[in-house]
Parts: C-alpha cells; structure tokens; sequence
C-alpha cells in the first residue's frame, strides 16, 4: 500500500514537471523568450527548457524502471560505499558462527548448542543476509562487471540458505537431505569485500596522517616521533570506535610538558570533529625514552613521517 502511495506522488510530480514544460504559463514564458531578439534571453531560455526535459526524462526512467523502492534502504553513492554496507553484516554474521556453531566448538556436547545454533540462523543470520541481498539488488548497477559474478554467487547463497532454514523441520521428517554444497558460503566473495574495506582503509589512514602532521605543525606540537597503533591497523574503519595515537617528544621539562599537553587536547577535539571518533594519545617526553621504546616494541605500529 506504501508503495503504491509513493508510486502515485511519484507520478504527480512526475506530470507537474511535464506540465510546467509545455502546458504552464511558465513553459509558454520560457517558448517565448525563444523569440525574443535579445540573444541573453534566448540562451536562459534554451538553458532552463533543457534542464526541465533533463528533469522529466530522469524522473520517468526512475518510475518506468525501478518499480522496487525500498523506502527504508540506505542511502548508497559508490561502489566502496555498498561494500563498506555489506561488510558491516558480514562482520555480524562472523562473529555469531565464530561463536556459535556447533561444529566449530569441540566442546559442543548435545542438542542445546545445535537449537541454539538453529534459532541464531532464522532470527539474526538470515534476516541479515536478506538485507545484503537488497543491498544487491537496489545498487546493482554500482558493481563493475569484473565483479558481478562473486556478488550472483552470494545471491544464489542467500536464496539456497533461505531455502534450508525455511524447510529444515519439514526436510528432516521426510528424511530428505537439502544439497546445499553447491551454494555454501562464497568466501571469494568475503575476501573481495575485505579487498575493498582494505583500500579504504588505507585511505583513511592516509587523511588521517595528513590531519595529524598539519594539525602538530599548525599548533607548534613537539613531537620528535609519532605513531599510529591499535584498532585502526588490526579492524575495519567503520567498526572502530577510536583511533590511538603514540607520541615521543624531545621535551623534557614540566612547564613543556603540560604546554603540549593543552595543544594536543585541543587536536584531539579537531579531531572528533572532523572524523566523528576519538583520538587517544599516549604522549613520551625526553626522560621517557626507555619507556617509550619498550612501549613501541610490543605494538603493531605505522609510523607517521
């Protein structure tokens, strides 16, 4: 009912718009400024005429062509974008079946942990995959064809597991076996999803490192080292909820000392505004340096140079 609703305010605006090209006075307006002898005018004309077919034109291939509205899907701009989507569900789905499957825990002892298991599956895991199979569908058109043939793959998996969790009880007393090894999980299809999340990453490390290096320069920050470490190297960006960050300074005095540390809370403020997550910073100062070093030599670090 919702649908249709939208289809007919669709519609509407839809035969507004044509109206107000050909049918108002505005559009009479704009057909007669075409016969103006002033070149200014007939160019405005020819401008906002064009805009308003352009307007039309992309408003009917959107209800001619995409009947399927979801209107509660996310809004999506990119091919990273429906990725970064997907990997968010993956990441939940992993880590239920890490946790939870019955055939990966060798303590697993009886029919408790499998009807557990079985309840996880039709409430949590496969509602999340009919999520990323609309994630599919509604953004189709944003995957490059290299990569269409994982993504029909992991819709043939979503379709055969929807399959198995519908049927499981009736399948099982019949005593007939589902073939689902046909349609298991794709896993080069995970991996080509976390290629993606890793090439944002990497770009967000990047602005990252560029915000720090102005922001010390800018405020006069003594820091003869500085590295990044923690979540932000080992998890993905939108999982994480703070970045940490290590500093050694060549500073060595308390009035230095407490004067650094005003001017790096002040960037740690910039930055929560500017990357909606928190900045911690572990700060090192000259009479600190065996500490520092030891500290260092435990982390998997990235050095910002």
């Amino acid at each position: 009912m919702i649908l249709k609703i939208y289809d007919f305010l669709f519609e509407k605006v839809l035969d507004k718009l044509w109206k107000i090209c050909f049918g108002s006075g505005f559009g009479i307006y704009l057909i007669n400024l075409l016969k103006s002898n002033i070149l200014f005018w007939q160019l405005l004309s020819i401008v906002l005429l064009f805009l308003l077919m352009m307007t039309v034109y992309l408003l009917n291939k959107m209800l001619h062509q995409n009947k399927t509205y979801r209107l509660n899907s996310p809004m999506i701009f990119s091919y990273n974008d429906l990725c970064i989507k997907i990997n968010r569900i993956l990441y939940e789905n992993n880590k239920i079946f890490q946790h939870n499957a019955p055939f990966l825990n060798p303590n697993c002892t009886g029919q408790e942990e499998t009807t557990n298991w079985h309840t996880l599956e039709e409430t949590i895991i496969n509602p999340n995959n009919k999520k990323i199979l609309n994630l599919i569908e509604d953004n189709y058109n944003l995957i490059p064809s290299s990569d269409k043939d994982l993504f029909i793959k992991m819709k043939q998996h979503i379709h055969s597991f929807n399959e198995v969790i519908n049927n499981r009880n009736e399948l099982a007393e019949e005593g007939i076996s589902f073939d689902y090894s046909n349609n298991r999980f794709p896993k080069d299809f995970e991996s080509l999803i976390k290629e993606k999340i890793k090439m944002v990453n990497i770009k967000y490390i990047n602005d990252i490192t560029k915000f720090i290096k102005n922001s010390f320069k800018k405020n006069s920050i003594n820091a003869s080292k500085i590295y990044i470490y923690g979540s932000l190297l080992e998890d993905y960006v939108e999982i994480i909820q703070d970045v940490d960050l290590l500093i050694f300074s060549s500073v060595n005095d308390k009035k230095n000392i407490i004067e650094q540390s005003k001017k790096l809370q002040h960037v740690t403020q910039l930055f929560r505004k500017k990357f909606k997550k928190d900045l911690h910073i572990q700060f090192f100062s000259q009479n600190e340096e065996n500490e520092f070093n030891n500290f260092i030599s435990k982390l998997n670090n990235k050095e910002i140079t």
